[in-house]
C-alpha cells in the first residue's frame, strides 16, 4: 500500500536535523504534526487560507467549566474534520487537570484512514497568561 497520500513535509518545528540539513517527516507522523499545525494556527493567520486554524486561541482564557470545555471540544472536532481529510475522528475529550486548575488537556483520537492506525494526540492549553519573571 502506497503512503503516498499520506504526504511528506518539513518536521514541526523547522529546525535542522543532525546532519545539519532540514528534517522530514511522512506518513502517519506527517499527519500528526499537521494536525498540531492545525490546532495551534489562528483563523486568519495565513491570508491565501484565511479560514484554516482554530479559534482555540482566542478560548484560552475562558474559564474551565463544563460549556467552555464542550466548546472547546467542539471547535478541535470542527477544525479536523474540515482540514483534515486524511482521518477520521474517533473522538474529543476535554479536561481539567486534577492537579492544576489552569490546565486544561484535550485528547484526540483519530485513525489515518490509509494505514488504518489508530493514533491519539494529547494537546495542553492552559488557562491563565504567563508572567514573567
Amino acid at each position: 500500500m502506497s503512503k503516498d497520500f499520506l504526504g511528506r513535509g518539513w518536521r514541526f518545528p523547522i529546525a535542522p536535523d543532525a546532519t545539519g540539513g532540514l528534517g522530514y517527516t511522512s506518513a502517519d507522523a506527517n499527519v500528526e504534526q499537521s494536525l498540531r499545525i492545525l490546532l495551534l494556527t489562528r483563523v486568519g493567520e495565513r491570508p491565501m487560507r484565511g479560514t484554516f486554524g482554530t479559534h482555540l486561541a482566542e478560548m484560552v482564557f475562558l474559564p474551565g467549566g463544563t460549556v467552555n470545555l464542550r466548546r472547546l471540544e467542539l471547535e478541535v472536532r470542527t477544525a479536523v474534520t474540515t482540514w483534515e481529510p486524511r482521518v477520521d475522528l474517533l473522538a474529543v475529550e476535554a479536561e481539567l487537570d486534577p492537579d492544576d486548575a489552569t490546565r486544561v488537556t484535550v485528547s484526540i483520537s483519530y485513525r489515518v484512514r490509509r494505514s488504518n492506525t489508530r493514533q491519539s494526540l494529547v494537546f495542553p492549553f492552559y488557562l491563565s497568561q504567563a508572567t514573567v519573571p
